[in-house]
């Protein structure tokens, strides 16, 4: 059975994104992220302040504020979130996935969405069988659970779902992946990846993604066109290795 297989399988078992097993090398279109507007965004606020980020598009109370430093980008699937300016996004030509990565980290985000035939609310139990069926085909090498836990995640039943493995590119590598079903029945996988001994250091990156993502009619600009990108070019994809729920 090969990787592709199985990471279909799994998804299909799980009713939600899965841990994708991925082997060998592929090409992909990778594009430059540009930002909604042009003035410089806002830092986040703390839970008990109130602010607006200073963005071309309307400020309105779904709208998520901008770290600084950071830009907004759509996705033509129709979600956004804020990335570190100068990342890029690069879309999966063989699933429904972009991956973001850039200049600060050693880490990526992968965003994946699905519209499975039989929706799962419980994201815990899903994530708890998805680990069953990993475990019973051997396909994370070293895997070792942190923990998976509830939360209430933009108004949203969610889970994160924190483990350790094995890369061969990197060694001890640690993920969170949070997954959540939207409204209108689609699942969503958060899923950030980077070095263990990195871990500390880089969590705010996630911290911001999760921080800042929207779907739907939450996300900026929902009304109007995505951006364009900068430009866009060929590249090799850096490593393909697991992914989401």
């Amino acid at each position: 059975m090969t990787a592709i297989t199985v990471s279909l399988a799994l998804v299909a078992a799980a009713a939600v994104f899965g841990l994708l097993y991925w082997g060998g090398r592929s090409t992909e279109q990778e594009s430059m992220i540009v930002p909604v507007g042009t003035a410089e965004p806002e830092p986040l606020p703390s839970p008990t302040r109130t602010a607006q980020a200073r963005v071309t598009v309307t400020a309105t109370p779904r709208e998520a504020f901008i770290p600084k430093g950071w830009v907004s980008y759509r996705h033509p699937q129709g979600f956004s979130l804020a990335v570190p300016k100068g990342w890029t996004a690069v879309d999966d030509p063989e699933r429904p996935r972009v991956e973001i990565r850039g200049k600060g980290s050693n880490g990526f985000l992968w965003v994946e969405w699905a519209t499975p035939e039989n929706p799962q609310d419980d994201q815990v139990a899903a994530w708890e069988e998805l680990e069953k069926t990993i475990l019973a085909e051997k396909g994370l090498p070293g895997y070792r659970r942190i923990g998976i836990r509830p939360l209430t995640y933009l108004g949203r039943p969610a889970a994160d779902w924190e483990f350790t493995f094995e890369s061969t590119a990197d060694g001890t590598v640690r993920v969170i992946d949070r997954g959540f079903r939207t409204a209108d029945g689609r699942h969503f996988a958060l899923y950030w990846r980077v070095p263990d001994a990195e871990w500390s250091r880089d969590l705010h990156f996630f911290q911001n993604f999760a921080r800042t993502f929207r779907f739907g009619s939450q996300a900026p600009g929902a009304e109007g066109r995505a951006p364009a990108p900068e430009r866009s070019r060929k590249v090799p994809r850096t490593e393909n290795s697991p992914g989401t729920p």
